[in-house]
């Protein structure tokens, strides 16, 4: 063992980020001591370090334990947690954030580790999983990735990770009765929820006690035309999803693993609600509509699971020629039009990103701690960004463009949140969906 002083300053924070990663973990585990809740220590993320995972759910996993009321450690249970925990940390384990996208056109994933100093993306390999892959999660441990694939037969693949060097290996593979654009896990990471394009559905998959998805969809129900996302709220309760086609949210109750429909709320006709991210407070929903380009933030009621539209915000300069987007099911025409495409915040929760594929820009939002949302600017990105993620360290914003050859990283890490480019890199054809892990 190396003496203090031999040892670098960037191993002594890196021994001190294990320390208290492990602190961290050992209270979530404490919790659910507390609750006799042993089964559910596959749900082992800290908001504290977000460790686990970059999907959008990475912050709905320490608060699905903060939520409940009530709740009171006691020495004991925390002593045991602290050593259980420490004690299955390997000796000199350091941290590795690994970058997964999904490349459609290829019908590959590609690996990447990301230096977390410079954001520079080194190439892993290429796992062959069938064209058309797509959606994709992180398990809660960070130790399985779920991959869809959007061609027949459609299916759900579950990928153990190597918490050293971050290969993928299929561990199941389970039948999907749809083809989903979108797959989204609960707090507890035993459902993973999935909405279909073209049939108009939601569907539930349970997730087995070992990680894996092999049972096949436990529920289906229609949802709008072109439902297009699905997601719980942070305690697990309630889950919503957007049909696109109809201009609705639509509420859920969830009960025994299964949706329970509770009602529906407007985002104006022909906005075409897509894809959603949760505050970190839980208070709030931002919601991305993909024809009109606005950024709708609804305030949930924590009682009903209720939503109420607060303000709305486009995502596109007042200046911009494009006009909104077609239904669907209309006939295209040649008019250069609105086709937003994903959204994602920050840890912190004060700064929203934007992807709008048409102009192949990505758009910066301010929150605000209590005034309304603003725009800030737009930045030229790859060809037709279907896809962003942020590291759960929030400090680096990737981008994946369809269109594109390359993955662009950018560091967001400064506090006015511009997006600063590190560095582009090789990706395989149809760069749709990218995920970010954080190993302990």
């Amino acid at each position: 063992m190396k003496s203090p002083s031999t040892v670098p300053a960037a191993r002594c924070k890196s021994l001190l980020a294990t320390f208290w990663r492990a602190a961290c973990q050992a209270r979530v585990m404490a919790e659910l001591l507390t609750y006799n809740s042993i089964p559910k220590l596959a749900c082992s993320a800290c908001r504290a370090c977000n460790t686990m995972s970059g999907c959008r759910n990475v912050r709905l996993r320490y608060a699905a334990h903060r939520s409940r009321e009530g709740s009171s450690l006691t020495v004991y249970r925390y002593a045991i947690a602290i050593a259980v925990y420490v004690a299955a940390l390997p000796f000199g384990a350091m941290a590795e954030t690994f970058v997964y996208v999904a490349a459609a056109g290829d019908g590959v994933i590609d690996s990447y580790r990301l230096d977390e100093g410079t954001g520079a993306l080194t190439p892993l390999g290429s796992t062959e999983v069938g064209t058309g892959v797509g959606p994709m999660a992180i398990n809660f441990q960070g130790k399985y990735l779920y991959a869809v694939v959007r061609s027949q037969p459609y299916r759900v693949l579950s990928l153990g990770i190597d918490q050293t060097t971050g290969a993928l290996t299929t561990q199941a593979v389970a039948a999907l009765p749809e083809n989903l654009a979108y797959v989204a896990l609960d707090p507890l990471g035993r459902l993973l929820l999935g909405a279909s394009y073209g049939g108009g559905k939601v569907a539930t998959l349970p997730v087995g006690a070992d990680g894996l998805i092999s049972a096949g969809t436990k529920q289906l129900l229609p949802a709008g035309r072109n439902a297009h996302a699905i997601m719980t709220d942070q305690k697990g309760q309630f889950a919503y999803s957007t049909a696109l086609g109809t201009d609705k949210i639509l509420t859920y109750r969830i009960e025994g693993g299964l949706l329970v429909p509770l009602g529906s709320i407007s985002t104006g006709e022909g906005s075409g609600p897509r894809h959603m991210v949760l505050s970190p407070d839980g208070a709030r929903l931002y919601v991305l509509t993909e024809l009109t380009g606005e950024v709708l933030h609804m305030g949930i009621d924590p009682v009903s699971g209720a939503l109420t539209e607060v303000e709305r915000v486009s995502i596109l300069p007042p200046d911009t020629d494009l006009q909104p987007g077609l239904d669907p099911a209309a006939p295209k025409d040649d008019e250069a039009r609105i086709w937003a495409a994903d959204l994602v915040l920050t840890p912190d929760g004060r700064h929203l990103y934007a992807s709008e594929r048409r102009t192949s820009r990505i758009s910066l939002l301010e929150t605000g701690d209590s005034g309304p949302l603003r725009l800030v600017d737009t930045y030229p990105t790859e060809q037709q960004p279907r896809d962003i993620g942020i590291d759960p360290q929030g400090r680096f914003l990737i981008v994946t463009g369809e269109k594109s050859d390359h993955v662009a990283v950018y560091g967001i890490g400064s506090e006015d949140g511009h997006p600063d480019m590190k560095g582009r890199f090789p990706v395989a054809a149809g760069a749709n969906w990218v995920e970010i892990l954080r190993t302990r």
